[in-house]
């Protein structure tokens, strides 16, 4: 039976553009971020905007939401094999029990500047990919987790024919 009450997503955006395929340096790029004047101050603006009786509950879920990042690296390749990296950048929607704070503090993190001297400058992407198989927005098809389930009843992984001209062609699986 599904919770009859809903909670915000923990997808957040992907993360591309980067020169490394290491988790910790790409996580530690956005913690930064996350953790600067500007966000801190953004942060403290929704709070402020929230009703009173709110306020250090919301603070405290903010404050929560933001150390609650994780990211997961996909390997995504384009023409010629090359490797694109992409990182999915995940926090706990969960905590957030406002749901018309969640799209405000996503629209807010995607929008800013992912940059590192070592790894260069990454780009965000709120809907990078469309899986066929289960309609996520962050994996392709080829990654889906739900094929491996034990029992699934659904499509399976289909790798893309190379032969084929299209933009999803040029992943590889």
């Amino acid at each position: 039976m599904a919770p009859l009450e809903l909670s915000c997503p923990d997808f957040l955006f992907a993360l591309k553009g980067f020169t490394t395929l290491e988790n910790s340096t790409v996580k530690e790029t956005i913690r930064s971020v996350w953790n600067d004047e500007l966000t801190t101050e953004y942060i403290q603006n929704l709070v402020r905007e929230a009703p009173t009786t709110s306020c250090e509950d919301l603070q405290d879920a903010l404050s929560n939401f933001i150390k609650s990042i994780w990211i997961i690296h996909l390997d995504i390749k384009t023409k010629g094999n090359c490797l694109s990296p992409s990182f999915n950048v995940y926090a706990r929607g969960a905590l957030l029990e406002d749901v018309n704070i969640w799209p405000k503090i996503r629209r807010y993190l995607a929008i800013r500047k992912y940059t590192n001297e070592e790894l260069g400058c990454g780009h965000t992407d709120t809907t990078p990919y469309q899986c066929g198989i289960c309609h996520s927005k962050d994996h392709l098809r080829g990654m889906c987790p739900f094929p491996a389930v034990k029992g699934w009843k659904g499509p399976r992984r289909v790798p893309m024919s190379r032969n084929r001209r299209s933009c999803r062609a040029t992943h590889t699986f």
